[in-house]
């Protein structure tokens, strides 16, 4: 007899993805905290002006490594922004049927 193959886990529109459960190393949870603020820096316009306006402060609820803070000190909004709004270009109408995946406007 043949083995089920097991179901996708596929998450309902406009769910947020959880964190890592029990990370086995210290890099999925840094992985998380790179990608949560990468997604605020997106679409969070209130977390991308306090970003703008003290960096430090804005970071401080994140794990980062001396390296990470360097990195995102180093950012540069206008490219974020360009990003950002390459993605709204390339989904078009499509952004409608999610919400606008939450953007608020900047």
């Amino acid at each position: 007899m043949a083995k089920a193959k097991p179901k996708p886990r596929v998450r309902k529109a406009g769910t947020a993805a959880k964190p890592p459960k029990a990370a086995k190393t210290s890099t999925s949870k840094d992985l998380w905290e790179v990608q949560q603020i990468i997604n605020r820096l997106l679409i969070d316009g209130a977390f991308r002006e306090q970003f703008a306006k003290d960096q430090d402060r804005a970071l401080q609820s994140y794990d980062l490594t001396p390296a990470q803070m360097k990195a995102f000190k180093d950012i540069d909004l206008k490219t974020v922004d360009a990003f950002r709004d390459s993605i709204r270009r390339r989904l078009g109408g499509r952004l409608a049927a999610y919400g606008d995946f939450g953007w608020t406007p900047t």
